[in-house]
């Protein structure tokens, strides 16, 4: 989830707006599909409103899905930053030392 303060898209935001270069763990193709925090409280608005018994267990998720790395290119481009260029960390380690 998201949401204006969140401790995880605030905090890639911030890095990209101070980071020459970002670093991506693995291969950056780490699947995530972001939901709006708001989107997924009027979710379970709806559900208790329905007055049956709820599900146990329930998949909210945001429309489209993102590997890691456009996930990066994505949060820069709508917010106006430059062209991210990402850095996966094993590449770098092993053609660095």
């Amino acid at each position: 989830m998201f949401a204006s303060d969140d401790a995880f898209l605030t905090t890639i935001l911030r890095l990209l707006r101070s980071m020459p270069a970002y670093p991506i763990f693995g291969d950056g193709k780490t699947r995530l599909q972001p939901v709006y925090v708001n989107d997924v409280a009027a979710a379970i608005a709806q559900i208790l409103r329905q007055g049956q018994k709820p599900y146990s267990v329930y998949e909210l998720a945001g429309p489209r899905v993102y590997s890691y790395e456009e996930l990066l290119r994505t949060i820069a481009r709508i917010a106006g930053l430059r062209p991210v260029h990402a850095i996966r960390l094993l590449e770098c380690i092993g053609t660095c030392c």
